[in-house]
């Protein structure tokens, strides 16, 4: 044994989530173990515990004496502006004023032909191709003398091609008695590399299994379940007409999500519910229905008419709504309070004769307080709230104008079940006045639950939606993890 979780637990006091609650894991020198689970499950937090980089709240970790463990994380830690040999060194340097950089270069050149690694270590940070993030990260491990490398979700952004190239280096690695605990949602490529397999479930470490005791499919099952789903009947007034399309759309995010010749229709009064793993597109997703990003090809419509090209404040002023899944950075102005996020974007209608209309104001924000149930005052800051109460200010701002079509993210992460059902009573209200909704969730319950039609994003491509009754959770696991039907 070389690493140990011994009884591990972790929350987040700012939105309330239980991220690992008394996990209890080992990795045995020179083995693989794939880590796998939902969108939340705790996978990340796990292994930033493991690193040191965030404490946990009970528990602790313990490393075998002289063992030296790196953390590849989703998204690089790199600067732009400075070369790659100089972001690799970066926190190496100790105590010393004056930086070796030839000794460091020499070592870097001699790891990168013995793992055939690509890199040009003079050239920018901006300039990396994201395919090459975990090489870099992995190179970085080396220089580090690294003997445990974890590894969270380095195939996320690869082509097949080069997702095999990174797994004959893993397999090197581990040849070399290296060990790599290792983060993917593809199941194919966490059965073929792991010798054992741990499956964390909102939190809690559901088993750990050799490879030879559980198929992909058996674990695509423990992730979902097998009991009956939970629906929800919508009283919304039957679709009559067509809302909001996306035809044929094609955009390259960042290097990691990609959507290719997507296509979706809403009509009014429906709510599409789409979900899946965040990394195979839904932020993609997002970016793209919230104008915040490029379209190449294909065309987007409201209402029949373009709106490819339409920036976020034109998009508002053609009458869509946006609740963000990043409810700190999007959603609100955390330094302003309550009443000033409630009227920030809705000003010019206090205004009468170049005057500001006070009373109508502080009326109107009080009704939506009162509408959402929001606990705090209006003069609030927004950082003082629970993570219920700024995601339900952020709904009463959105949701007050009704408006003709409403893009909902994530619309309860972190929320508690009362806040939940909350949030999900206020969603069929202005479903109910014919508003065309796009639900993006990771939580597919949440997309049954609201959705009049269900579809899963695999890789940027989703399959024709369909009601949720025709939803299983065989199939459903099957198409989370892009196993087909």
């Amino acid at each position: 044994m070389i690493l140990q979780f011994d009884n591990v637990s972790k929350s987040f006091q700012e939105t309330g989530v239980k991220a690992c609650q008394n996990i209890n894991l080992f990795l045995n020198k020179g083995e693989i173990l794939g880590l796998v689970g939902e969108n939340g499950a705790g996978k990340s937090t796990l292994m930033k515990i493991g690193a040191g980089w965030i404490a946990p709240d009970e528990g602790n970790v313990k490393i075998a004496k002289d063992s030296r463990l790196y953390y590849v994380p989703q998204m690089p830690l790199i600067i732009p502006q400075f070369s790659l040999l100089d972001n690799i060194m970066l926190g190496t340097e100790g105590t010393k004023l004056v930086l070796n950089r030839h000794t460091a270069e020499v070592k870097l050149k001699a790891l990168m032909e013995t793992y055939h690694l690509p890199f040009d270590l003079h050239s920018k940070g901006k300039d990396l191709s994201s395919n090459l993030f975990p090489l870099l990260g992995i190179l970085s491990a080396l220089y580090r003398d690294a003997d445990i490398l974890f590894l969270d979700e380095p195939t996320a952004g690869l082509s097949k091609i080069e997702s095999e190239q990174l797994f004959v280096l893993m397999k090197q690695l581990q040849s070399e008695g290296k060990t790599l605990l290792f983060i993917s949602h593809k199941m194919e490529e966490i059965h073929k590399l792991s010798d054992r397999i741990a499956l964390l479930i909102r939190g809690r470490l559901e088993g750990i299994y050799n490879k030879e005791d559980i198929s992909p499919n058996d674990i695509g099952s423990k992730l979902f379940g097998s009991n009956e789903f939970i629906y929800e009947e919508s009283l919304a007034p039957k679709p009559e007409w067509l809302v909001y399309k996306m035809n044929h759309v094609k955009v390259k995010g960042d290097g990691r999500n990609v959507l290719e010749d997507f296509e979706l229709n809403i009509h009014n009064g429906e709510i599409l519910a789409i979900t899946g793993i965040r990394e195979n597109g839904l932020s993609c997703l997002e970016d793209t229905a919230a104008g915040m990003t490029e379209v190449l090809n294909g065309d987007i419509l409201l209402l029949n008419e373009s709106i490819t090209k339409a920036e976020p404040a034109d998009l508002r002023q053609l009458g869509v709504s946006y609740v963000p899944s990043d409810r700190l950075m999007r959603g609100a102005s955390l330094d302003n309070n309550i009443a000033e996020n409630l009227i920030l974007l809705r000003s010019p209608r206090f205004f009468k004769k170049g005057w500001f209309e006070f009373h109508r104001a502080f009326q109107f924000v009080k009704d939506i307080i009162e509408q959402f149930s929001i606990k705090g005052k209006a003069s609030q800051k927004m950082r003082r709230l629970s993570g219920g109460n700024l995601q339900k200010v952020i709904l009463g701002r959105e949701l007050e104008w009704n408006p003709k079509l409403l893009i909902l993210s994530e619309p309860t992460w972190g929320l508690d079940l009362a806040s939940k059902k909350d949030v999900y009573s206020e969603v069929r209200k202005i479903q109910e006045k014919g508003t065309a909704i796009l639900l993006l969730t990771t939580d597919y319950q949440e997309a049954l639950t609201l959705g009049d039609k269900v579809g899963v994003l695999f890789n940027g491509q989703m399959a024709e939606p369909r009601p949720p009754r025709e939803w299983t959770p065989e199939s459903l696991g099957k198409a989370f993890l892009g196993m087909g039907e």
